[in-house]
Order: structure tokens, then sequence, then C-alpha cells
């Protein structure tokens, strides 16, 4: 397996961890939204 360069990896890390934070509070609020709209209660 070939070393990789570390401060390339760190930025798309860095990129990634952003967008899928960002998705992922996207999600939260989609899924709660869909759980106030079916009743459910957890």
């Amino acid at each position: 397996m070939d070393k990789l360069d570390a401060s390339g990896w760190d930025s798309l890390f860095a990129e990634y961890g952003n967008f899928t934070y960002s998705n992922l509070q996207l999600l939260e609020s989609a899924f709660s939204s869909l759980v106030r709209l079916l009743g459910l209660s957890w």
C-alpha cells in the first residue's frame, strides 16, 4: 500500500467531515419531521 500525503488526507477529511456533518443535520431534522408526521414517539 502506498504511503499517502498526510496533509492531503487531512484536508480531504476536513472537507468530507464538514459535508457529512451538515448532511447529518439535514437528515436529522428531516427524520424528526417525519417522526412527528407519523405520530411516532420515542
